[in-house]
């Protein structure tokens, strides 16, 4: 932490050099505090003003929108069903714009009702450009129990892989999803950069 001023005797300086035992107990008006005891055991308070801390509890750690994209279910199989729930395979098509660039998506995932009804699944997919750029995409997602109408709206994750230079930026990159199904299977998706 960098800190505009400090108030401090020159014992409290040894003391903070040598001893390194401080015990913070709060910040108050930007001033953090701590009492901290001499090597001849006097007890001193160091005081040091800093500037405020920021408030990140409203802070968005959204970055830019990334893609958006509609799709279809083409596909859905039983992986298994038992006590533990029911995991699905779903295939499906998708089209929309990455970076503002035309794309069309196949994604393959599995997705596991769980007992109480939460839902949980993986999948992997591949999108090419209009430009023929070709983007390998993995990711996750949760959802609380499907709508009475059959409409699951999962929360998640995606990671990107291209060889394309044009997005290369995306490598590397961890962004957060909204992926909604309806009933009929129809879905929407919006992905952004997790800051």
């Amino acid at each position: 932490m960098e800190c505009a001023k400090a108030s401090i005797t020159p014992m409290a300086m040894t003391t903070a050099i040598t001893m390194i035992w401080p015990i913070f107990f709060g910040r108050e008006n930007g001033i953090d505090s701590a009492i901290m005891s001499t090597p001849i055991g006097k007890r001193e308070r160091l005081s040091i003003r800093c500037p405020p801390r920021p408030n990140l509890g409203g802070a968005s750690m959204l970055g830019e929108l990334l893609y958006e994209e509609k799709g279809k279910t083409i596909g859905l199989r039983v992986l298994s069903s038992d006590d533990g729930g029911t995991t699905v395979e779903v295939t499906l098509e998708t089209e929309g714009k990455i970076l503002g660039v035309g794309e069309k998506s196949l994604w393959t995932y599995w997705s596991k009702t769980r007992p109480d009804g939460t839902i949980y699944g993986e999948g992997k997919g591949v999108m090419t450009t209009k430009d023929g750029d070709v983007i390998q995409l993995v990711g996750n997602g949760a959802a609380k129990a499907a709508g009475a109408d059959g409409s699951i709206h999962y929360r998640g994750a995606i990671y990107f892989h291209t060889a394309s230079q044009k997005f290369a930026k995306l490598n590397g990159t961890t962004a957060v999803h909204e992926y909604d199904v309806d009933g009929q299977g129809n879905t929407v998706a919006k992905v952004w950069e997790w800051k």
